[in-house]
């Protein structure tokens, strides 16, 4: 039996939904880790 895949305009669709958000979520995580690199560095008294 050949799988049945779904129909390229649904797949496309959900791409083209899905990958905004993932990369402003991974922009957003980015900047916050370089924030608190940024304040650990800044709060260290040596």
């Amino acid at each position: 039996m050949v799988p049945v895949l779904p129909e390229r305009g649904q797949a496309g669709g959900l791409f083209v939904g899905l990958w905004a958000p993932t990369l402003l979520g991974a922009a957003a995580y980015f900047q916050q880790k370089g924030l608190y690199a940024t304040l650990e560095d800044g709060l260290t008294f040596t």
